[in-house]
């Protein structure tokens, strides 16, 4: 006598199946937190400058600085390794080429300066240096959107 194929599929399925389930792992994905730190009319001392601290690990997902000067630059410093150090001037000449970054001159002669993606794992700190050692600059925004 000879079992049905139909049958011997069906066991063999059935089988795999619990066997597939049994085998399974579980990975449990970290929820992130989100940390928005925003500054808006903020001045800035000659050659002074604004520091943001986040200790930990995570990313920075955007920092967007926007001046009617652009005689600042961006300093991100990462596990005390200095990962980013550039003026709005040298980020402008970057930014066409680099898709994490964009740093421009708008419409209205703001001056813009954008990077995304900077990932960290113990510690990060995002400065903005006002370069001009007489006149103070008044940002119409500083904003730093991170995840930790």
């Amino acid at each position: 006598m000879s079992i049905p194929w139909h049958y011997i599929r069906s066991m063999l399925k059935e089988v795999l199946l619990e066997s597939l389930q049994q085998a399974m792992i579980t990975v449990a994905v970290p929820r992130l937190t989100p940390i928005v730190r925003e500054y808006t009319g903020y001045t800035v001392e000659p050659s002074g400058s604004l520091r943001i601290d986040i200790p930990g690990a995570g990313v920075v997902d955007e920092v967007l600085v926007v001046s009617r000067s652009g005689s600042f630059k961006l300093t991100i410093t990462v596990g005390g390794v200095t990962v980013w150090d550039k003026s709005w001037g040298e980020a402008s000449r970057l930014s066409d080429n680099l898709v994490f970054l964009s740093a421009f001159q708008d419409e209205n002669g703001l001056y813009v300066y954008h990077i995304a993606g900077i990932p960290f794992s113990n510690g990060v700190s995002v400065e903005v240096v006002n370069l001009d050692p007489v006149n103070p600059i008044t940002f119409e925004y500083i904003i730093c959107l991170l995840y930790t």
